[in-house]
């Protein structure tokens, strides 16, 4: 079942969403605040290691949409003044049907790949300059995957890390109501991955006071490798994005 595995690592971790994308205007004098349902349709590419075994792997959004079971994805944050700071929240159920090939054992024709995963980040900013925000941050990331069939569990792995992020941001409204937002950051650093970095291209257009749409891309890219060697991921994802974004 060695190409099992690696499908499970990748299938946990392709529906990630991070957020973070909110419009400025001029630094507020008392707090402003916004919560963002989302969602983002990424495909993957990269390579997966389980066991000593690797295998490079290329998945579509849309492969990867067909198997969600459920998925729940929010951004929230605030500003005062130079000061922001943002929570994104993601899981991710999914369920798949998988085959297993050159297994010197036998292999049950009803075997199914079951997996969940949840990406917590937090981040504070500061800006700089104008419409240009300093970040720091973490963002923890972590999944479990299981085989099973009708007769029960197969077999089950579960992990995860956390990363130290830094990054900065750029928004500007570009009028009353068109606004765009461009986010990076770097993290790992060998705390929990290796290396990674994210990069995301968002607008958005403000319906009224309290409601806005956004829509963009976004790229996730990292490199992981657990203590024991038993699994190694290095994986880009990417796709297009959108929310709805409440101001109060």
């Amino acid at each position: 079942m060695k190409r099992c595995w690696p499908l499970a690592m990748v299938l946990i971790l392709t529906s990630s969403g991070i957020a973070g994308a909110q419009p400025a205007s001029p630094p507020p004098e008392d707090w402003e605040f916004a919560f963002t349902p989302y969602l983002w349709g990424s495909g993957i590419d990269g390579t997966v290691g389980i066991g000593g075994q690797e295998a490079d792997f290329e998945v579509s959004a849309k492969d990867l949409v067909e198997s969600l079971d459920f998925a729940f994805m929010a951004n929230f944050g605030g500003r005062k003044d130079r000061w922001s700071f943002s929570i994104d929240f993601d899981y991710t159920d999914l369920g798949k049907d998988v085959t297993a090939e050159n297994t010197s054992v036998p292999v049950p024709d009803d075997l199914r790949l079951d997996m969940s995963m949840a990406i917590v980040e937090g981040d504070v900013g500061y800006q700089v300059v104008n419409s240009v925000d300093f970040l720091a941050g973490i963002r923890r990331v972590s999944g479990s995957a299981g085989l099973t069939t009708d007769q029960g569990t197969i077999a089950e792995v579960d992990g995860g890390f956390t990363d130290p992020i830094v990054g900065a941001r750029f928004h500007r409204y570009l009028s009353e109501k068109l606004w765009v937002n461009i986010r990076g950051d770097v993290g790992g650093f060998g705390a929990g991955s290796e290396f990674s970095w994210f990069v995301s291209a968002v607008g958005g257009f403000r319906v009224s006071s309290l409601i806005s749409l956004d829509f963009g891309y976004r790229i996730w890219d990292f490199d992981y490798e657990s203590d024991d060697d038993f699994k190694k991921l290095d994986l880009a994802l990417a796709g297009f994005g959108g929310g709805l974004t409440f101001h109060f």
